[in-house]
């Protein structure tokens, strides 16, 4: 395993099978119950933030999830380690971690992984909808504060818009104006007020 002090993390989202039958990160045309989700754009974004920090470890984060009860689907992770590897990240710069399901679980399990590995720059990327309650979920947590307090959490749609603005612009103010995402966002929001008031449903 190849040691570094710098961790990129890629919280797990969703995944969807193709039409040529491979399974794959989702679009911001994808949504599940709860809204849009996008989260196609951690991986691209993952893949800038290596490609100007080739020193880091890639920690992905994500099990089965929602679809957990279906025949034959990868971990989130398995895929999105596929996905950087397109992306030219080397396979031996990826960790990653195939039993956490929600956000809260992969932040919990990140945290060990952090303290075993002892890195002291961490970099937590997802979409720009789901990090207030990420900031949320480690701020009011005192086990995840304890490690994760001085972790960035970076939105995937500013990374790639920095990188890529012509011709991401578009498609993500187009997904943002949307009813899904709007949808997404009012849950968000509503959780991050669940978890400072202490009736967040954790599991």
């Amino acid at each position: 395993m190849v040691k570094s002090s710098f961790a990129i993390v890629i919280l797990g989202g969703g995944l969807v099978k193709g039409r040529s039958g491979k399974w794959r990160t989702t679009s911001f045309s994808e949504k599940d119950a709860f809204g849009a989700l996008g989260d196609r754009l951690r991986v691209v974004a993952g893949g800038i933030i290596y490609a100007e920090h080739p020193e880091a470890v890639v920690i992905v984060l994500g099990g089965r999830g929602q679809l957990k009860s279906v025949l034959g689907v990868p971990t989130v992770a398995s895929i999105i380690k596929q996905e950087l590897i397109k992306l030219k990240v080397p396979p031996k710069r990826v960790i990653i971690e195939e039993k956490s399901g929600n956000t809260f679980e992969q932040l919990v399990t990140l945290s060990g992984i952090i303290r075993r590995g002892k890195y002291d720059k961490i970099m937590i990327i997802s979409n720009e909808y789901h990090l207030p309650r990420i900031r949320t979920m480690i701020k009011y947590d005192s086990a995840l504060n304890r490690i994760l307090h001085d972790a960035k959490a970076l939105s995937a749609e500013k990374i790639v818009m920095r990188k890529h603005h012509k011709k991401w612009a578009g498609i993500i103010a187009k997904a943002y104006a949307g009813a899904a995402m709007k949808q997404r966002i009012r849950l968000e929001k509503k959780g991050v007020v669940d978890i400072k008031s202490g009736v967040y449903k954790y599991s």
